[in-house]
């Protein structure tokens, strides 16, 4: 049992954190309203012009979703347009893995004996990992998110690809660092937020010590007769 207890555990550590930064960057990366605060907070609409942009970034927004085979715009190039595919392909991972691992935690509590326990456990523990997960990358991201950002693409994507001329290529100037900088804080905030929750609602699911529980009562009964 402490065997199998203890697997639950590592499981949750590793699986249940990332599907929940998953599903946080996917609610922030398809949130129209916050690029269209971020583009003029930026500036980017006095370089481009709001239309264009808005217009512009609906259809890379509905590309990376799925919505559409590809990207029509002659306002990116060949080599942007590719980078726009990796990423469409790192959303669509992101998609699948999530949808697995909620399969994977919903056929582990259906086969538990203690249901009530174990799924206290996964989402205690996966919430605790989530939340020092989210603490150390964001005082890494804090200190120094150039480098980060950088380490960031050099993980996930294949050299070279990720790096643009701002004078020819225009995909660093509608997309430029700031708005990443503010989406991850965004994303960390989110994940943190459904990490809390998380951690309050298996705390909360915790089977109670009955044993404990009746001693208590048992020793408030024994003083309640004394004193009559």
């Amino acid at each position: 049992m402490a065997h199998a207890k203890t697997l639950i555990m590592l499981i949750s550590i590793i699986l249940f954190p990332l599907p929940i930064i998953s599903i946080s960057a996917l609610s922030v990366s398809f949130d129209s309203l916050l690029f269209d605060r971020e583009f003029s907070r930026l500036g980017v609409y006095g370089q481009f012009g709001r239309e264009n942009v808005l217009a512009i970034n609906g259809e890379v927004l509905s590309y990376l979703k799925g919505e559409r085979p590809s990207i029509d715009a002659l306002f990116f190039n060949g080599r942007e347009k590719a980078h726009l595919a990796d990423v469409r392909a790192l959303f669509r991972g992101m998609m699948a893995f999530a949808f697995l691992s909620a399969v994977f935690f919903a056929f582990l509590f259906l086969f538990a004996r203690e249901k009530r326990r174990v799924a206290a456990d996964i989402l205690f523990t996966g919430s605790l990992a989530l939340i020092g997960i989210m603490a150390f990358m964001g005082t890494v991201a804090l200190l120094d998110f150039d480098s980060s950002f950088s380490a960031f693409h050099v993980a996930l994507f294949t050299g070279g690809t990720y790096l643009f001329d701002p004078a020819t290529e225009n995909i660093v100037n509608i997309y430029p660092e700031g708005l990443f900088s503010s989406f991850a804080e965004k994303i960390a905030l989110l994940s943190s937020i459904l990490g809390l929750l998380g951690l309050f609602g298996g705390w909360c699911m915790k089977p109670r010590n009955r044993g404990a529980e009746a001693r208590v009562s048992g020793g408030l009964l024994l003083r309640g007769k004394r004193a009559q």
